[in-house]
């Protein structure tokens, strides 16, 4: 201790959640790049040169030459001069005038991969400070080399991955109040649980990059086997090994069998909902957006089949054409298919003058199904708790909106004014694909080209409606049957409620009653644990 040339402190400002000195914006283009600050009172521009400007999309269509520069480089690019430029802003004109010694700046980019790519980079080589600053310089030269081979080499990459996924589980450990993140003196059980804890909160979305509930199962496997190396490494039992019940094998195997659903599609989660309500509010009554809100509100209570209610086009419909059938031929509801009653069961007409007040409860008439089993009729009672999801104030203005579009009698009912063309168009099935993946697109601030966004379709809504009344503790008897299924296929839709459990919301539930004993299922394993976690 007496040495005074060994180091006794080190600042831990960067542990630390603060307020940032300020926050700095950057984006890039194929053409340009520029930021800026206005705490730290700077901005830049910069156009890229020809020699970069040749080698982007814009001139080359694909790599197969190599000489390829991807968009997110040029990102990281901006982000790399942004910071250059802050550091520049607090070294020389600093906004506190150097009060905080170790200053942190937020800087915002609209670019996961740049941005991930910044945030490994600044948990770089520390050691490098070590070493003096004109040895550094001659040794620039043969770095190059060893930092060209570490950038190819898989298990440098793995390494760097992995000591982002310890330090991620030890930052967990500290926001929840854990001092000793490995608990070395609390049961093998216990220590189980805890991980179980952190697995839950990986696939609620609680990752490195933070984005949404996406989590593979391998990607959650290589996070628990680094949270459990923390455990091994100071030579502690493994908490997953030795235990009565792995807590942590629960979470993990839910997440399994639900990546091996075949061609699954992903259900309308909570925030995607507030978010479709907050659109249908400040949309026209006529307008594609009102017309596809309606829908959705009816399909969270009916999860219609994608025939039953839209198209594939906007003018021309999909037709019966069994020579045995005798009904109108229309495949989807017509308004012939919706009926409005009174709290006496007396039948309502002039439905264009109607008000939500007048009318108790409806029927929709399912007079073509897949399974053969034609000329269904279900009853829906109005929600009074929340009235911009109640499935009979949506099929009072979908009756209503084909009234003041002049809908001819037994034409698709699902129809909306075009904003453009003035003119009566069909919901298409297209159509609400790309509606459904604009919102997944802001509310989970996924990039327009995300793979994900493929898990959300028209379908969507059928599974939506059976994973309400999954998550509602239904039985699967009861889904079957008010879903109108007549096999167990419907099994292969229900998701792992998990995934929303934190987000969920009792105001956005089916406002139906209660199930009885007879109704109500048991819980699953890993709902079981949740519930445990949540006591």
């Amino acid at each position: 201790m007496g040495d005074p040339t060994i180091p006794t402190s080190s600042p831990i400002s960067h542990l630390i959640n603060r307020t940032p000195l300020g926050t700095a914006f950057c984006d890039s283009s194929l053409l340009a790049a520029g930021g800026y600050s206005q705490e730290l009172r700077f901005w830049w521009y910069l156009a890229w040169p020809n020699s970069i400007r040749q080698r982007t999309l814009k001139y080359i269509k694909n790599n197969n030459s190599g000489d390829l520069i991807d968009i997110n480089v040029l990102e990281y690019a901006a982000i790399l001069i942004t910071y250059l430029a802050s550091y520049h802003s607090i070294t020389q004109h600093p906004p506190d005038h150097g009060a905080d010694p170790h200053p942190v700046v937020l800087i915002r980019s609209d670019n996961s991969s740049s941005e991930a790519w910044a945030q490994k980079g600044s948990h770089g080589a520390h050691w490098l400070s070590s070493i003096p600053p004109e040895c550094r310089t001659n040794l620039m030269h043969y770095g190059r080399s060893i930092a060209g081979r570490l950038h190819q080499s898989h298990r440098a990459k793995q390494a760097i991955t992995d000591g982002s996924r310890k330090n991620h589980f030890l930052a967990w450990c500290s926001r929840i109040g854990l001092t000793d993140p490995c608990c070395p003196s609390s049961t093998l059980q216990a220590r189980n649980f805890i991980l179980a804890c952190y697995a839950v909160a990986l696939i609620r979305g609680e990752t490195i990059k933070g984005d949404g509930f996406f989590i593979r199962h391998s990607t959650l496997m290589g996070y628990i086997a680094q949270a459990t190396r923390c455990h091994t490494d100071r030579q502690l039992p493994s908490p997953r090994i030795g235990v009565q019940i792995d807590y942590v094998a629960l979470m993990t195997e839910a997440v399994r069998k639900y990546e091996h659903v075949p061609n699954r599609r992903e259900m309308i989660h909570d925030p995607m909902m507030i978010e479709i309500i907050r659109r249908s509010q400040s949309a026209a009554p006529d307008s594609h957006t009102a017309a596809l809100c309606d829908w959705i509100f009816l399909g969270r209570y009916n999860g219609f089949r994608k025939s039953e209610w839209c198209n594939d086009h906007h003018t021309t419909y999909s037709r019966i054409e069994d020579p045995l059938w005798s009904g109108h031929d229309a495949v989807s509801f017509i308004a012939e298919d919706f009926a409005f009653f009174t709290s006496a069961g007396i039948r309502l007409s002039n439905i264009a003058t109607l008000s939500t007040d007048q009318v108790s409860y409806s029927t929709l008439l399912h007079r073509r199904q897949k399974n053969n089993d034609n000329f269904q009729s279900i009853t829906y009672g109005k929600c009074t708790a929340n009235p911009t999801l109640c499935p009979v104030a949506a099929m009072l203005r979908i009756a209503q909106r084909a009234i003041r579009l002049h809908l001819p009698a037994l034409r698709p009912v699902a129809i909306y004014a075009h904003a453009t063309h003035k003119s009566r168009q069909q919901i298409t099935g297209q159509g609400v694909t790309t509606f459904l993946r604009s919102v997944a697109q802001q509310v989970y601030k996924l990039p327009p080209n995300s793979p994900h966004l493929k898990r959300w379709s028209p379908h969507s809504i059928r599974v939506t409606a059976a994973n309400l009344l999954h998550r509602a503790r239904f039985s699967d008897s009861f889904i079957k049957n008010r879903l109108r299924w007549k096999s167990d296929s419907f099994l292969m839709y229900l998701r792992n409620t998990f995934y929303t459990a934190d987000q969920h919301s009792k105001a956005l539930s089916l406002d139906i009653p209660p199930p009885s004993e007879t109704q109500l299922r048991s819980l699953e394993p890993h709902e079981d644990a949740l519930t445990a976690l949540a006591a």
